[in-house]
């Protein structure tokens, strides 16, 4: 989206991750609409090269750097990550999957697997049936304390789907819980998976 870049360079010196030159060539990008009274952060890592300048107004589809393996990267890939409030602060890193822009006729579901206490259960696979028939599965966040959205409070995300009816289960070692959700174009949909006592 539009925004301007915060940081473009190395991390070596100015810290995005928990080490030195974690993203090795980063640009950062502070996007001018905020969400929830909160301020967003884009950012691109292990790039090959920067194409802009701290400061610098960029717009959707800006190009901002070449795809790399700078950094701690095996391979050239891109590294991308949306943050909320905090630019430096891993801590601060939200599901990105939540702010792409899904597809002309696909859908996005956030949804939270819960026990009967409503304590996320983490590293559980969330299985999907949906209207195209193609399963999916999508595991819910492994580490309890990965910060959800303010709103949302999911514990997973999948993007991509196709609008209709998608069947949602998850085998747990409180049992099966199983529920259905109406995926729209366009449009993030929500459901809550919880054990029942």
């Amino acid at each position: 989206g539009t925004g301007t870049v915060f940081y473009a360079g190395e991390d070596i010196e100015t810290l995005f991750g928990r080490k030195p030159d974690v993203y090795g060539s980063v640009v950062v990008i502070q996007i001018a609409d905020t969400w929830q009274g909160h301020t967003i952060f884009t950012l691109y890592g292990h790039l090959e090269s920067v194409s802009v300048t701290a400061g610098q107004p960029v717009n959707a589809g800006d190009v901002v750097g070449m795809v790399g393996s700078s950094g701690v990267a095996l391979g050239p890939h891109l590294h991308f990550e949306v943050r909320q409030d905090d630019p430096y602060s891993y801590e601060s890193v939200r599901n990105p999957e939540l702010w792409y822009r899904p597809y002309a006729g696909r859908g996005v579901l956030a949804g939270r697997l819960v026990d009967v206490n409503g304590v996320f259960l983490p590293g559980t696979r969330v299985n999907l049936e949906c209207s195209d028939g193609t399963p999916r599965t999508v595991e819910t966040y492994w580490d309890q304390y990965t910060a959800p959205d303010d709103v949302l409070v999911e514990n997973f995300v999948i993007s991509d789907l196709p609008t209709g009816t998608c069947h949602v289960w998850a085998e747990t070692p409180g049992g099966l819980i199983d529920q259905s959700v109406e995926i729209l174009p366009g449009e993030l949909s929500g459901l809550i998976l919880q054990l029942r006592p």
